[in-house]
């Protein structure tokens, strides 16, 4: 009967979280910030990953067919998996939405999880998934921008601290590797509030077992980090290479939230302060209920709850990341965000109602939890409900469907990003139509023949009649490297850069040429590629050694009973 009510509640949530998700039905897309960007990027994944570029770096066809470093700092995971979907057969539109709709229901089941556990009760983990997937947040991530992967790191969040609160190594190792691939922005969100987890879990443990907790903190860190290498080294050293820091400089001062729109705003499908029909800001009236009752609770009975050490500090903590959070939200915190660089990548401080979010989800399960009587427990628990799914009832839906077909993103040279901020520092120009020649002579007489081109390959032939000034349409990154011949001249088209605005150029001499231009990996990719090869070899190890010494403890036990 126990196992029933479990699996019955669990399927129970699944129907709830299904319910809103009928808005992505059918094949087209739909208007969204963001989201022909990820139709055209997982478009162009494709077509890198069948040029050979493991793992993919360079998207050959955007900005204008120069070329565009796109992949290097788009978060990966999200468009790996929507492209196994579209390698099942599914179209674009419908690949993207899957991978919405699939972490979306995981999402709510990993909050269930995370919330039962810890407080060993099942009506509070289910409130707390509710509330934290009908929120009106999280339905602006969906239906109005498309945020594929802010959208999908709500899912690894609860994981992430469950790992933790179970001393899983393993757990902990994988989950955050998901979520640096997934939205590496949400992991610096969410800094504060894992770090208050891990101080309430350290207070509570005994001496011995806060030792063995730090030591299996720091190597799953180290096996995070490690994992996730390929992609978290170049993505965050190569910014230097782009305008990125220039359109950052530019974004988060004009997007802090006005305290009213928390409480209120009306649902819209535009950006905030730059069109009049500005998404949405509010937390959610079950949202803010939580947090009002969490807070009258916590005065009224202080003195019981102080008893309770374990979960009380916890809450006050959890309460203390919700109110930060929405300190960081308000311009009054501007002179902290202008202080902290890395607080700026997150670009956007109203992206920090995630945080709301989930610390009032949480909170909402804890004081479920923590009511005596059972009336009013019952009560609190359908009310929540109730505002949570009639609060929403407006919310949950698309602005117009859309159509894309393949033959769109066949022809689509834009950079696949709202604000051109990955744009190699060399590139003077924005590009969003393909050159009239791949290759033009700038100076000099030469035949141009045998033209080959991919992602990461070009090659073809000259004959000159005698020196001349040539001009490749495409843009320079590092990677690339250029051969005339068998002679490379890597050097002289980087010396050139100034000169020829960031595309390619070089100078040859006369006669026959077969010139090739490569893009590969750079040495500090190798080595990140290398460092996440050792790490998932050192994964597959403590995997394969708890299997050996699980299996020796059980075979133990069982010699004894055989004796006993």
């Amino acid at each position: 009967m126990v196992s029933f009510k479990k699996y019955f509640l669990i399927i129970f949530i699944i129907f709830i979280l299904v319910i809103p998700l009928k808005a992505l039905l059918g094949p087209q897309f739909y208007t969204s910030h963001d989201g022909q960007s990820h139709l055209a990027r997982l478009y162009q994944l494709d077509k890198v990953i069948r040029d050979g570029q493991l793992p993919p770096r360079w998207a050959g066809q955007f900005a204008g067919e120069r070329g565009y470093p796109v992949f290097i700092f788009a978060y990966p995971l999200p468009y790996w998996l929507a492209e196994v979907f579209y390698l099942s057969g599914f179209n674009l539109a419908e690949s993207i939405k899957l991978v919405f709709a699939l972490f979306y229901i995981l999402s709510g089941l990993a909050m269930y999880w995370l919330v039962k556990e810890l407080f060993k009760n099942q009506w509070a983990g289910f409130l707390a998934a509710v509330l934290y997937t009908w929120a009106p947040y999280r339905f602006v991530k969906i239906f109005v921008t498309a945020s594929l992967g802010e959208s999908m790191a709500f899912t690894f969040i609860p994981l992430i601290l469950l790992a933790i609160y179970k001393f899983s190594l393993l757990g902990f190792a994988l989950s955050l590797t998901a979520l640096i691939l997934t939205h590496l922005i949400s992991l610096i969100m969410f800094l504060p509030l894992m770090g208050s987890f891990i101080f309430w879990i350290l207070r509570v443990l005994k001496r011995d077992k806060k030792i063995r907790m730090a030591k299996r903190l720091w190597l799953g860190i180290l096996l995070g980090l490690g994992l996730s290498a390929f992609y978290l080294l170049p993505a965050v050293w190569e910014k230097r290479y782009t305008r990125y820091a220039e359109v950052l400089a530019q974004n988060y001062f004009q997007q802090f939230v006005e305290p009213l729109k928390l409480l209120y705003s009306k649902w819209g499908y535009g950006v905030p302060k730059i069109t009049p029909d500005g998404l949405s800001l509010q937390l959610g009236a079950a949202q803010w209920l939580v947090i009002l009752s969490t807070l009258t609770l916590v005065f009224l009975t202080f003195k019981k709850l102080k008893k309770q050490k374990k979960f009380f500090y916890l809450s006050l903590l959890v309460l203390f990341n919700f109110w930060l959070s929405v300190f960081l939200m308000l311009a009054i915190s501007k002179p902290l965000w202008d202080l902290l660089p890395p607080l700026q990548t997150v670009d956007t401080p109203w992206r920090f109602l995630g945080v709301l979010v989930f610390t009032s989800a949480f909170l909402g399960g804890w004081f479920i939890r923590e009511l005596k009587s059972k009336t009013l427990m019952i009560f609190m628990f359908l009310f929540l409900l109730f505002l949570a799914f009639y609060g929403n009832r407006h919310h949950l839906r698309i602005n117009a469907p859309i159509n894309y077909d393949e033959k769109y993103f066949a022809h689509y040279y834009w950079v696949g990003s709202g604000w051109d901020e990955y744009r190699p520092k060399w590139l003077k120009d924005t590009y969003h139509k393909p050159p009239k020649k791949l290759v033009e002579i700038i100076n000099g007489s030469c035949k141009v023949s045998q033209e080959t081109k991919k992602s990461n390959f070009i090659a073809f032939n000259l004959f000159c009649e005698g020196p001349a000034e040539v001009l490749v349409n495409g843009a320079y990154y590092p990677g690339w490297r250029l051969w005339v011949g068998e002679k490379e001249f890597t050097s002289q088209m980087i010396a050139n850069l100034e000169e020829s605005s960031g595309l390619i150029l070089f100078k040859v001499q006369k006669g026959n040429h077969q010139i090739k231009l490569k893009f590969g990996e750079t040495l500090l990719r190798l080595t990140a590629d290398g460092i996440s090869l050792f790490s998932l070899l050192v994964l597959i190890f403590l995997f394969l050694k708890r299997q050996v010494d699980s299996y020796k403890a059980n075979l133990g036990a069982s010699r004894r009973n055989y004796f006993l």
